[in-house]
């Protein structure tokens, strides 16, 4: 089978026709083609009753109660970030930086009062994701005190701005980061 990881975006018990399960694909090629990949494939082409095998392998975001926080993420992890502001408690502190493509790719996303949401729009929807999410991150000022760093999305953002935090004094316990591609 082909296995990937998905954010499960939301969940009704009650739907229609039994339970509901929403999760975001973003589509990378064509499969008619033959340039989408095992999973963008899958989505295009499945249907009702299509089988999939939900796989819980745990939390990736779990921060320290009180920590001022600092989560990053380009388009792929929108849904991830969406789940994680939508978890927190309504007190809590920080930013979120979002890349999209394009500005009508920009979602309602709630968030506690206290977490400032900044989408970053790429100059050229074609442009390599991740560069502009990963340039805004790195102009943020770390914040003063006890602070919680977590960044998903394409790999190379995932990797260069851990690096980046790392070099910048935060400890690698204070961050979380995973590449989806």
């Amino acid at each position: 089978p082909t296995l990937r990881n998905y954010t499960v975006r939301g969940y009704r018990a009650d739907g229609p026709q039994g339970p509901e399960l929403d999760v975001d694909f973003v589509i990378h090629g064509a499969a008619e083609d033959g340039t989408a990949g095992p999973a963008s494939t899958w989505a295009q082409s499945c249907v009702p009753g299509s089988p999939v095998a939900i796989i819980d392998q745990g939390v990736l975001f779990e921060a320290p109660a009180g920590r001022r926080l600092i989560l990053v993420a380009d388009e792929t992890g929108v849904p991830a970030i969406a789940g994680v502001l939508a978890s927190l408690p309504r007190d809590a502190r920080g930013v979120a930086v979002i890349e999209i493509p394009d500005a009508a790719d920009r979602q309602e996303i709630p968030a506690p009062a206290g977490v400032e949401i900044r989408w970053i729009t790429r100059a050229q929807p074609e442009d390599v994701p991740g560069r502009a999410a990963l340039a805004a991150a790195q102009a943020l000022p770390l914040p003063e005190g006890p602070h919680y760093a977590w960044v998903v999305g394409e790999s190379a953002l995932a990797t260069s701005l851990r690096r980046h935090w790392v070099a910048a004094g935060v400890p690698k316990g204070d961050i979380s980061f995973c590449g989806y591609w």
